[in-house]
C-alpha cells in the first residue's frame, strides 16, 4: 500500500506546476460564480 502512496505523491509535483497556471483561472471562476449568484440577471 505504501508504495501505491509514493506513486500518487511523486505525480502531484509535476502537476502541481500545471495545477499553478489553472490555478488562476479556477479562483478567477469562483469570483464571477459569486457574482452570478448575487446578481443573476447579468448572467442572462
Amino acid at each position: 500500500m505504501d508504495s501505491s502512496i509514493n506513486s500518487h505523491c511523486e505525480p502531484p509535483p509535476s502537476n502541481s506546476g500545471l495545477k499553478k497556471r489553472p490555478a488562476p483561472i479556477i479562483r478567477s471562476r469562483i469570483t464571477p460564480t459569486t457574482v452570478d449568484l448575487d446578481d443573476p440577471v447579468p448572467l442572462e
